[in-house]
């Protein structure tokens, strides 16, 4: 795997990513514990419903936020202060992507 997976190949497709979204977007916690967590995820999934309802397709970026200097980096690009990023999104507008096949039911209700 080393072979197809390396720093500089997922940072040129993360540029190549990013700069065919129409949008960015952090989302920020005053504070970086289990609770701010658990409140980023609600967000999220309340912004993500609501941006599928309107057919706005979203991805994640989230490296940034996940590598401690990194974060530092994008706190201070940010100008955030003390705010934590939590979650690095694209948004847009995109064609579907196949559905991947479920399985019935029965086959996972006992």
């Amino acid at each position: 795997m080393k072979f197809f997976l390396n720093a500089k190949g997922q940072s040129k497709k993360d540029e190549m990513c990013i700069r065919s979204s129409s949008a960015l977007m952090v989302v920020l916690s005053e504070n970086d514990d289990m609770d701010s967590w658990i409140n980023t995820g609600r967000s999220f999934e309340r912004l993500t419903l609501y941006a599928t309802a309107l057919g706005i397709k979203n991805a994640h970026i989230n490296q940034p936020c996940e590598v401690p200097e990194l974060k530092k980096k994008l706190q201070k690009i940010l100008s955030a202060g003390s705010m934590h990023p939590q979650l690095l999104l694209r948004l847009g507008y995109a064609e579907p992507l196949p559905k991947s096949l479920g399985r019935s039911v029965s086959e996972v209700i006992i």
